[in-house]
């Protein structure tokens, strides 16, 4: 059976971001083995290149294969050209061969 980890609202470049938690978060991600992890939408404020720059050097430390879905914050602004230059695939698939799982992003 595929284990799947979720995590959302990051809101990097946010007032409220707290960098110290996101890094507890992915830690406890790692240290439990997720075959995939998902990130559900919101992994900036405001879609600006420098958050989406900020949120990529957290979003490397994760250790299993990742799907990144965006959210209403990351299209704001420049948001979508950034997610698609960054990120790469806005509509992702994201295959775990081990257990035959397909997740598929929107």
């Amino acid at each position: 059976m595929p284990f799947i980890a979720q995590i959302s609202d990051l809101h990097v470049g946010s007032l409220n971001f707290k960098e110290d938690l996101l890094i507890n978060a992915i830690d406890d991600v790692n240290n439990i083995h997720p075959d995939v992890t998902i990130i559900t939408g919101d992994i900036t404020e405001n879609g600006y290149y420098l958050e989406y720059e900020k949120a990529l050097t957290f979003l490397d430390d994760i250790k299993s294969p990742i799907l990144v879905v965006p959210g209403n914050h990351d299209a704001r602004h420049v948001g979508d050209e950034c997610f698609e230059e960054l990120i790469k695939n806005r509509y992702g698939i994201l295959k775990d061969k081990k257990h035959g799982l397909k997740v598929i992003g929107p």
